[in-house]
């Protein structure tokens, strides 16, 4: 009599929970998910107002790899910092907003809304002299920061036209 192994079974990839409904600033999870290392399309030259002031050209692709990049936007109304990180996975993305979520804010600047271990994560802070805004789209990282007294403003205008 043959002896049939059994296949192992596999257990269900566990998926990130969704936030709840209408919670999401700036409608994160309905835009397009990044895709790819060229940070020319992850990083336009042109967010609404605000041009990037970082070159592109010298990066090689794999710059944001497991790596934070940063760039700088400017515009009439303000300035914005971004960073940018692609990493192994989605969970890593996410522990990432958790990370800079835990190093934003303390007793004088709670956070005001954040969803953290789902898809998409996020946490957004404002205080008098500045705003700031991590979020995670897969296994992208992003965040924007902003300094100044109309901080909140502009971190407005620049996530209303930031592509993802």
């Amino acid at each position: 009599m043959a002896h049939r192994q059994r296949k192992p079974r596999l257990k269900p990839v566990e998926t990130a929970r969704k936030p709840a409904e209408g919670s999401v600033p700036y409608d994160l999870d309905q835009r397009a998910m990044p895709r790819g290392t060229r940070l020319d399309i992850l990083l336009p030259a042109q967010v609404g107002p605000f041009g990037c002031q970082t070159s592109h050209d010298e990066e090689e692709p794999d710059a944001v790899l497991n790596a934070e990049y940063e760039v700088k936007y400017r515009s009439d109304i303000g300035n914005v910092t971004v960073t940018l990180s692609i990493c192994d996975n989605a969970e890593s993305a996410r522990t990432a907003v958790a990370v800079a979520q835990r190093q934003a804010t303390d007793e004088r600047h709670p956070d005001k809304r954040f969803s953290l271990n789902t898809e998409p994560s996020f946490s957004r802070t404002a205080w008098p002299s500045g705003a700031f805004m991590a979020w995670s789209r897969g296994n992208y990282f992003l965040s924007a920061s902003v300094r100044g007294k109309n901080s909140e403003e502009v971190l407005d205008r620049f996530m209303e036209a930031f592509p993802y």
